[in-house]
C-alpha cells in the first residue's frame, strides 16, 4: 500500500481446506479474482490509513455467504510463496520500493495457482475428510497442477515420505 493509500500490488487467495477444519490454517489454497474482496479491502486500507504491507483476511459467513473481517497483519506470511507463484512478489515489491529500486509495475497475477501443505493436508484427509464431503479419489485429484508444495520441492519425494512417515506417527 502506498503513502497515498493506494493498493501497489495484491493476490486474493481462496482457502479450501483447513487444518483443523473451519478455523484451522490453510492447507489447500489457491489463488481467485474476487472484486468484492478487493473493494471491501480497499476500503479498510482507506479507512484506516493502512500503508506498506497488510494481510487482510476474511472468512465468509455461512448463512449469508458475506465476507467478514477476521484479521489484518502487516507482515508476510507462508501465502508469499504463493503470490509469487502467480506473478506477485509483494515481499520483493515492498522491499525494491522501500529502498528506492523501480520494480516493473503490474496488478496481474494468475488465477488458480494452487498451494498444498502436506503435513496438514494428511492430518486433514486421515481425520476430518468426512468434513469436506469429498471422496478419496477428489481429494488426490485435487494435488494435481499444484504449483506450491510448502517445506519441499516436488522433485525431492524423500520430503514427501519423511513428512507422510511424521503424519502417520503423531
Amino acid at each position: 500500500i502506498k503513502d497515498n493509500g493506494k493498493i501497489d500490488s495484491y493476490v486474493i487467495a481462496q482457502k479450501l481446506r483447513v487444518y483443523p477444519p473451519k478455523a484451522g490454517w490453510g492447507s489447500y489454497v489457491k489463488t481467485v479474482f474476487d472484486d468484492n474482496i478487493l473493494e471491501i479491502s480497499a476500503e479498510i486500507i482507506e479507512k484506516l490509513h493502512l500503508k506498506g504491507m497488510a494481510n487482510i483476511q476474511f472468512k465468509k459467513d455461512e448463512r449469508t455467504n458475506e465476507p467478514k473481517l477476521i484479521e489484518i497483519h502487516t507482515r508476510t506470511s507462508i501465502f508469499d510463496f504463493l503470490g509469487a507463484s502467480a506473478g506477485q512478489n509483494i515481499p520483493a515489491r515492498y522491499y525494491f520500493d522501500l529502498t528506492g529500486v523501480e520494480m516493473e509495475r503490474s496488478q496481474t497475477y494468475k488465477t488458480d495457482i494452487k498451494y498444498i501443505n502436506l503435513s496438514r493436508d494428511i492430518r486433514l484427509l486421515a481425520r476430518h475428510r468426512k468434513e469436506y464431503d469429498s471422496s478419496l479419489l477428489e481429494w488426490m485429484n485435487s494435488y494435481r497442477n499444484v504449483s506450491v508444495y510448502d517445506g519441499m520441492i516436488i522433485k525431492d519425494p524423500k520430503v514427501f515420505f519423511y513428512k507422510l512417515k511424521s503424519v502417520l506417527a503423531g
